[in-house]
């Protein structure tokens, strides 16, 4: 008998593709607070986030919280808001940090510049002033 030997070759090819997670909040963000018109704060936002394995993140362009863009007395550089104005202001900020394969997290804060009345420390008590008038007086 003529016995015919069969052989069937098969591969199975898995690909296993891990996403790390998204970057995490390390401090949440703090409201910027100032009383004084002229003060200028600079504020480190890329330091309240970083990737799971602890290296930084990248921040997008921070934006106000309705999404619409920030107002001229706000700058973004990279990593810090500048905040520096001249008059009262109130703002809520929308950050968001970007790490690996473009996962995001975001949060918001307050910024306030208000300018409060000075106040009086000691009232001052009643006073006299007299004033010295030196001269002659003419009669015609």
């Amino acid at each position: 008998t003529n016995a015919t030997a069969l052989t069937t070759t098969s591969s199975l090819k898995i690909s296993i593709e891990v996403t790390p997670p998204s970057p995490h909040i390390i401090t949440n963000a703090t409201a910027q607070t100032t009383t004084a018109l002229n003060d200028h704060i600079v504020y480190d936002i890329a330091s309240l986030f970083e990737n799971s394995d602890g290296t930084p993140v990248t921040m997008q362009i921070p934006t106000l919280a309705n999404m619409s863009a920030l107002l001229p007395w706000i700058t973004f550089n990279e990593t810090h808001l500048d905040i520096s104005t001249t008059d009262i202001h109130t703002a809520e900020v929308l950050i968001t940090a970007v790490g690996y394969f473009d996962l995001i997290i975001s949060q918001t804060f307050n910024v306030s510049i208000t300018n409060t009345a000075p106040t009086v420390q000691a009232p001052m008590g009643e006073t006299e002033i007299f004033e010295n008038i030196t001269g002659s007086i003419v009669k015609d």
